[in-house]
């Protein structure tokens, strides 16, 4: 005759914790690493979001540079490969697109605050 087996959990600890050892991850995804390349950096400045958040620094790149393949985006970006004049230029012509744009809001705003008043 043997006993059944005991239904009864085992106690938690004090803090809390049960009695598994699983790892528990505090940060989302993989640390983020930054290269010391122009089209890295311009990368960064266009789309500050990470790679987790939609759509992402490499799908940016690739509708900037909408003649590039995201395999060699990533690799110009790594420094694998040195990035061709064309995409220097495109790079360059967006980033004064974005300077205008942000400066004409900035003059935007000014005035308008000013209107306002105190």
């Amino acid at each position: 005759m043997s006993e059944a087996p005991s239904t009864e959990r085992a106690p938690k600890r004090t803090d809390g914790r049960g009695n598994h050892l699983w790892k528990v991850w505090r940060e989302r995804g993989a640390p983020k690493v930054e290269y010391p390349t122009l089209a890295d950096r311009a990368a960064r400045v266009f789309f500050p979001w990470s790679v987790f958040d939609y759509p992402g620094i490499g799908a940016g790149m690739t509708a900037l540079l909408s003649r590039a393949h995201p395999g060699t985006i990533r690799k110009w970006r790594k420094g694998e490969r040195r990035t061709p004049p064309w995409a220097l230029v495109m790079i360059a012509d967006a980033a004064e697109k974005r300077a205008a744009a942000f400066l004409h809001i900035a003059e935007q705003a000014k005035k308008e605050a000013a209107q306002s008043g105190p």
